[in-house]
């Protein structure tokens, strides 16, 4: 432990990142901020074993690269009005995922995902230029799958994520409007429609010809689901992340009128229904067509009710760091507009060490207008992203 932890603090050395001196036990947190030059910022990651950069994405179209901690003046990639002119942005929309392939070190492909001219989400791939890592090549973007058909402009959801399996997973929000209905909406809601990929965690096989269908995805061959859907019963999964030790998925759901909700599947565990639009958290909304509390529908493993005034839950990560050991299969969550940022454990199916980390998180080292996002770089070290604010911030001790 000690040879990784001195390796650990070489390399974030040698990168511009200080490492103030901590015992083991440690929990108290706080953040540093990397940047405050970045407006709409909505999502940070790295390749695998890319430690000297972070890659933000902004939803007006652009994703930057932090690089030993100096903000790159040009963009990786531009896919907005100042460049491809390939998004809608605004609200709820714009520039909303981004992951990057496995063996991204060999074959340079990264995924986005984004609301195109039409309002409509889309994943694209495209791949890194051939002479220079800190630039993708603009011309080579290929459709993966979309666009989705979506009749508000709310609700995108648009996360991304390789998962342990190798797959790539997508977020898709119900197509926005109150309590999944409306026109554009299936009948009963499209998160419990098997026939539409809005309200779904959908599971692609990049490295197969299109569509990329796996073949042991759950419903492959029913015809009551589409063959690319994962789990359902999702309102708004904004931001959902695979812990990297064990693999097992945390999804952020944000809620309606009453209540916010973290959902939990073991790794591998497919074919779960969340719940919505009968469910909202663990109350039953009364909608029609549902019946609520039935045996097929998942639970939450933790939901909290709304306070006056705005609420949305930003879902967050489960620690894997080496730099806070105190913190190690914690997980950290969020609400946007509330600007509150809590964490626990799960241990046996249930909820233990629950704290309230606003004073730490949100309350110290700098200001924090939204929460917008968590992510994780290279190491397992978790980020912050304020996109009113224009600020990344990394989570520390």
């Amino acid at each position: 432990m000690r040879l990784v932890t001195s390796l650990v603090c070489l390399i974030l050395s040698a990168s511009g990142m200080l490492i103030p001196p901590r015992s083991a036990d440690a929990q108290t947190l706080t953040k540093t901020l990397v940047t405050d030059q970045l407006p709409g910022a909505v999502f940070v990651t790295s390749p695998k074993r890319d430690y000297r950069r972070l890659f933000v994405l902004q939803l007006d179209g652009r994703i930057r690269i932090v690089k030993n901690g100096t903000l790159l003046a040009t963009p990786f990639l531009n896919i907005g009005s100042t460049g491809l002119n390939k998004l809608s942005w605004g609200g709820e929309r714009g520039l909303l995922g981004m992951a990057f392939h496995p063996l991204y070190s060999q074959n340079g492909f990264f995924y986005i995902c984004y609301t195109n001219l039409q309002g409509n989400p889309i994943v694209e791939r495209y791949r890194v230029d051939a002479s220079n890592p800190d630039l993708a090549n603009a011309a080579s973007g290929t459709t993966v799958i979309g666009p989705i058909s979506h009749p508000q402009s709310n609700h995108n959801g648009g996360c991304l994520q390789f998962g342990p399996d190798g797959k790539l997973y997508l977020g898709m929000g119900d197509g926005g409007g109150s309590n999944d209905s409306g026109p554009g909406h299936a009948v009963g809601g499209n998160g419990q429609s098997g026939a539409t990929l809005l309200g779904k965690l959908i599971r692609l096989d990049v490295d197969l010809p299109f569509p990329h269908i796996p073949s042991d995805n759950p419903y492959v061959g029913n015809p009551n689901f589409l063959d690319e859907i994962w789990a359902h019963g999702l309102r708004n999964p904004w931001r959902f992340s695979f812990d990297r030790f064990t693999g097992d998925l945390w999804i952020g759901d944000v809620g309606e009128s009453a209540r916010e909700e973290v959902n939990f599947a073991p790794a591998g565990t497919a074919a779960l229904n969340y719940g919505w639009r009968c469910m909202e958290g663990i109350n039953c909304t009364g909608l029609s067509g549902c019946t609520c509390n039935a045996p097929n529908l998942t639970l939450p493993v933790y939901d909290h009710g709304h306070v006056s005034g705005c609420n949305s839950l930003t879902g967050g990560y489960v620690y894997r760091g080496p730099l806070i050991p105190g913190l190690e299969g914690t997980y950290i969550f969020g609400d946007y507009c509330r600007r509150r940022v809590w964490s626990f454990k799960l241990v046996g199916g249930q909820v233990t060490n629950f704290l309230d980390r606003t004073a730490e998180i949100v309350n110290t080292g700098g200001t924090v207008s939204s929460i917008s996002s968590f992510g994780e770089d290279a190491l397992g070290e978790l980020y912050l992203c304020d996109s009113s604010g224009g600020r990344v911030y990394r989570i520390t001790d």
